[in-house]
């Protein structure tokens, strides 16, 4: 069990990396591993994130993978996305459980769709943008054209852009030491524990392990759970944190980004964008909504809402009652009529 605490949530850093598709962005996550130790270099290899057989033979991110580095005293969690657009709901969730993102840029390409679309995802979510231009070490490499055209498109000074080569391991420092720099650490708004879960994963023992992002407060190993959309109840049978595979804690703090092992074992309960909270609502409680970070919810006002629509219902109900019990014997009436006068069936009838 990892006995790893933060105590200083000042301390955090929680970031992704968006780019476009083979822009480096899988290269790069390995040199940040490589860079923090998070990865023993033994073990070490090409797309380590990648862990899906499918991901690592057509050489593409297919889904979204958190993992936490340590690095100059500050806990970076980072969340590697897709730069498919086929798997821009993988990108836009993990958009809303993170403070900051690296825009990356090959500087072969240029400026491509889905950079520009999940920039824009970002900036829906008032993210901080570090941008990056990669493959600087290649031959055919525009580095001058593509810096003057991310300027542009961000509005900002092209000494701004950090110009790296992935491949080769030259200025990652310096996009992390931006990351602490520019991206905020994570606040706290209540006192009461909240999770946002963004991702899950089943196992046969442990039910429902959800990927959250704990907003406020903190959630301990065999504390009552309770989820508020699910309105479901459950046991933080483990808790723990992505290195990247699953690591055990006691506890997580609000800031940090880890997993929850629920124990509830019907997956359709725990779901992408529901929130944890120990135990259940007495309203007003405050709910963390999908895509906004934190809106209240009035819950009394939506029970009174789910009870109005619920007598509309019934009297649409009984108002249709009403209308086949006149239609019904209209409908007899017209059917003997025609069979009387087809002489169809009429002995079967009387």
């Amino acid at each position: 069990m990892e006995q790893e605490q933060i105590g200083n949530q000042a301390k955090i850093r929680n970031f992704v990396i968006l780019a476009h598709i083979d822009h480096g962005k899988s290269t790069l996550a390995d040199r940040f591993l490589e860079l923090t130790g998070t990865v023993d270099k033994r073990k070490m290899c090409s797309q380590y994130l990648d862990m899906m057989d499918l991901e690592r033979e057509k050489g593409i991110t297919i889904k979204m993978k958190p993992v936490r580095m340590r690095f100059k005293d500050y806990v970076l969690n980072l969340i590697d996305t897709p730069g498919h657009v086929d798997f821009n709901y993988e990108v836009s969730r993990s958009l809303a459980v993170v403070e900051g993102a690296i825009l990356l840029v090959d500087a072969t390409k240029g400026i491509q769709a889905q950079t520009i679309g999940n920039l824009e995802l970002a900036k829906k979510q008032n993210l901080v943008i570090i941008p990056v231009v990669n493959k600087i070490d290649l031959s055919n490499a525009r580095i001058g054209k593509t810096c003057e055209e991310l300027a542009q498109l961000l509005n900002i000074n092209k000494a701004e852009i950090i110009k790296i080569s992935a491949k080769y391991g030259k200025n990652i420092e310096q996009v992390l030491d931006a990351v602490i720099k520019k991206i905020s650490p994570p606040r706290t708004i209540l006192g009461k524990a909240r999770a946002l879960i963004f991702d899950s994963q089943y196992d046969v023992y442990k039910g429902v392990i959800a990927y959250v992002r704990v907003f406020d407060g903190k959630i301990k190993k065999g504390e009552k759970i309770y989820l508020i959309q699910g309105d479901a109840e459950g046991e933080a049978k483990e808790v723990g944190i992505f290195k990247p595979e699953l690591i055990e804690t006691q506890e997580l703090q609000f800031g940090e980004i880890g997993y929850i092992a629920t124990g509830i074992k019907e997956p359709g309960k725990v779901r992408v964008g529901d929130t944890i909270i120990k135990s259940k609502i007495s309203p007003p409680h405050q709910n963390l909504v999908w895509g906004q970070k934190s809106k209240i919810m009035n819950m009394k006002r939506l029970k009174t809402i789910s009870s109005k629509l619920k007598r509309k219902v019934i009297l649409k109900e009984r108002n249709w009652k009403k209308k086949k019990q006149g239609y019904l014997p209209a409908c007899i009436a017209l059917i003997l009529l025609t069979m009387k006068k087809y002489q169809f069936g009429w002995e079967i009838m009387w």
